[in-house]
């Protein structure tokens, strides 16, 4: 029944967000993403609710795992 189990394999290095803004976002909107994913003044609620105001729909959820390092760039690599 078992046969077979193994670890997930993690081959991305990148979380969605991150995935995201590298490929919808300039530079400067970029550096602007990563500074409010730094600033703790944001919630992981009123930063999620801002991006999505302004096109960039994103969860609170993969906000907090992005800043507490349970995403996939926290993750070492397999």
């Amino acid at each position: 029944m078992l046969e077979g189990l193994a670890p997930k394999s993690h081959l991305k290095t990148k979380c969605a967000i991150i995935e995201r803004a590298e490929q919808m976002l300039d530079d400067k909107d970029q550096q602007i993403l990563f500074d409010a994913l730094a600033n703790k003044l944001f919630s992981n609620l009123n930063l999620a609710e801002q991006l999505t105001q302004r096109g960039f729909a994103v969860s609170e959820n993969v906000i907090r795992k992005h800043r507490i390092g349970k995403c996939a760039c926290a993750r070492e690599p397999q």
